[in-house]
């Protein structure tokens, strides 16, 4: 839990519907710096093991 909502947090599951439903909310519960990176499926940048 992060108690200051000023805190950025980043939002992302599997395929981003529920990423999006998350990020959706934590703004409702007063979060300011929501961002939804959608699905991890996505994602198509270097990976590190």
């Amino acid at each position: 839990m992060v108690l200051d909502k000023n805190t950025p947090i980043y939002v992302y599951c599997a395929h981003g519907m529920r990423a999006e439903q998350a990020g959706l909310y934590l703004v409702q519960f007063g979060y300011t710096d929501v961002t939804t990176l959608g699905g991890i499926a996505d994602y198509v940048g270097p990976q590190e093991y």
